[in-house]
């Protein structure tokens, strides 16, 4: 290699480091500003501010779009604003991401019980058992959702004749059974009589069906 050349290969080589540098500068960049706005969403989450809290996470999910910390911030705080629809959003782009991740699912399940649709809640909480484990919180949730489902089928057969209404006494006392089954799980996040209160409720209401 001759002066030329070594000039050449030095003058090239400078250009490829100094491009390396200038796009690492722009991802420290990034990764400064959206430390900065998770901050500023923490900062405002304890001060109860969730509304200033949640723009703030937004930002820090536009910087960090694979932050763990980030999305769960932007999923909690849209929750914490009664965003069901919008935490929901974040709170699937965080178990996609990282399947791994225990809560999430309880989370997901919550957002669907909040927005009415019950039938998606189940097997949400469901997840939330098989990868935590035994939680008689969780088994409530369960036991609520299982219960909505049953008294929304009851509600519809009392509303209107159905032709497929065996069918449907059928789902609902199966729906029913299940908020029983999961209520007695539930003992240690309720008492012992609150529980048997709600089951005797259910029973009441099967003998109806």
């Amino acid at each position: 290699m001759n002066r030329k050349e070594i000039v050449k290969h030095l003058t090239e080589t400078a250009n490829e480091v100094q491009g390396d540098i200038n796009a690492y500068e722009r991802k420290a960049g990034q990764l400064r500003q959206g430390m900065v706005h998770l901050r500023r969403s923490d900062m405002f989450v304890a001060k109860g501010d969730f509304a200033n809290a949640t723009k703030e996470s937004i930002d820090a999910v536009k910087y960090l779009p694979d932050c763990i910390e980030a999305i769960r911030s932007a999923a909690d705080t849209h929750f914490s604003m009664e965003q069901y629809s919008q935490a929901l959003s974040y709170y699937v782009d965080l178990i996609k991401k990282y399947p791994s991740l225990r809560d999430i699912h309880y989370q997901i399940g919550r957002c669907y019980t909040e927005l009415k649709d019950h039938p998606k809640a189940i097997p949400e909480y469901e997840k939330e058992i098989a990868l935590s484990g035994e939680a008689p919180d969780v088994h409530l949730q369960i036991g609520f959702a299982y219960q909505r489902v049953a008294e929304d089928i009851l509600h519809t057969m009392n509303k209107q004749p159905i032709a497929d209404s065996g069918k449907k006494r059928t789902e609902c006392k199966a729906a029913f059974t299940k908020a029983k089954e999961n209520y007695a799980k539930g003992i240690g996040a309720v008492d012992q009589d609150t529980i048997n209160d709600w089951i005797r409720d259910i029973d009441a209401v099967l003998k109806t069906i």
